[in-house]
């Protein structure tokens, strides 16, 4: 099975996540709940920046899709 690794530990979000992705088949999972203790300065000028530092961080830590 497919393995997604979010860069979220926001349990709420992963919920809305897993619902809006439950048909596709892979498993879905927090950076938390894939064991992944970034922690990531997150000093972007706009949400996107941020997010894409945030995602960055936490795919070299996971060598997985993020």
């Amino acid at each position: 099975m497919e393995k997604i690794i979010f860069a979220t530990g926001n349990e709420h979000k992963m919920i809305e996540i897993r619902a809006i992705l439950s048909d596709l088949g892979a498993e879905i999972l927090s950076q938390k709940e894939a064991g992944i203790k970034a922690d990531v300065v997150e000093d972007g000028a706009t949400f996107e920046e941020n997010a894409m530092i945030k995602a960055r961080a936490v795919a070299g830590a996971a060598k997985e899709a993020i």
